[in-house]
């Protein structure tokens, strides 16, 4: 039994003495020192400037500490959608590796100059696509500032796909809509990727790579024309809009270009009272309190009861 001699000489009674010693100890487990403390409070401080007076910059920022992480990506991006910042879907020749900025037709980059009426956008990085790893998104992107902008489909296979970007790579660009500047269906690239790849790749084995052929003379236009001829693409008309967006779905993690939902916004609006996004913070709020007396949850058809007699419906399966 512990003895506290101090408290007892101050009128404090040994039980109230160790109730009190036990409260410091749990609290020890967290407790902030003032230098702790004040460090918090600067970066607090400094974090919310920046999302109060450069938000498309900041949450940028904050998209990239979790690249690749496809089950945060899409919390930020609601976030960023509550802002007001529009959220563009990646593109081969103006996605970096990870989300940047852009503002209207300056392009991307947070240094260059806008108007205080011009919003700021992000753009999705190469980086956040699956399967797209760092590697092949840093052979893509150098290649495109030291040689200058993919032209074609083609082109960007004659540059780069093979030993730097596989084919499952390029797959995953095809259904992100990473190609869909230059024209062809994502359907016609699913269908003709390969084919295209194996016809690159069989030209370098056999020695032609770098030798001057009939399909490199003549004019820029001639040259396009020709590798028409040169690549048979296997045309198909594109997938419907729901079979577009689950493929972005599975790829980005998240929808961009629309929502299976969308036609039905204001029928789902009408008859709801709660989201997805108010879910989850319920869904956190009700783990930090589990143990809150003013709130205890009933077994029977998922409802958390409050001590006014609140009921609230809930569902876990969101």
């Amino acid at each position: 039994m512990w003895k506290y001699p101090g408290c007892v000489r101050n009128g404090i009674d040994e039980q109230s003495a160790n109730k009190i010693f036990d409260e410091m100890a749990e609290f020890a487990k967290y407790a902030f020192n003032k230098s702790h403390a004040a460090c918090y409070a600067v970066i607090a401080y400094r974090t919310a400037y920046l999302k109060a007076y450069y938000p498309a910059e900041f949450m940028a920022a904050t998209l990239n500490s979790f690249l690749g992480n496809l089950d945060k990506i899409p919390q930020y991006i609601d976030e960023c959608k509550l802002l007001g910042i529009e959220i563009l879907k990646p593109e081969i020749n103006k996605s970096d590796s990870k989300f940047t900025t852009e503002y209207g037709n300056f392009g991307t980059g947070t240094n260059l100059p806008f108007s205080k009426e011009e919003k700021a956008k992000i753009r999705f990085g190469l980086g956040s696509i699956k399967n797209v790893g760092s590697v092949p998104v840093s052979n893509i992107v150098k290649e495109r500032r030291e040689n200058g902008a993919y032209k074609s489909f083609t082109d960007f296979c004659e540059r780069i796909a093979g030993e730097q970007v596989n084919k499952k790579c390029v797959e995953s660009l095809i259904k992100a809509g990473a190609f869909d500047e230059f024209g062809q269906t994502r359907s016609t690239l699913l269908a003709s990727f390969e084919a295209i790849i194996d016809t690159i790749q069989s030209g370098r084995k056999k020695g032609l790579d770098g030798q001057v052929s009939m399909f490199d003379l003549g004019s820029e236009e001639e040259k396009n024309q020709m590798n028409e001829i040169k690549y048979q693409f296997e045309e198909h008309e594109e997938m419907s809009n729901k079979e577009l967006l689950s493929i972005e779905k599975e790829m980005l993690g998240i929808y961009i270009s629309g929502h299976p939902l969308e036609k039905l916004r204001t029928q789902i609006e009408a008859q709801s009272t709660i989201n997805t996004i108010d879910l989850r913070q319920l869904d956190e709020q009700m783990s930090s309190n589990l143990d809150n007396s003013e709130m205890i949850m009933t077994k029977q058809n998922g409802k958390i009861k409050y001590t006014d007699g609140q009921k609230v419906k809930y569902c876990r399966n969101y």
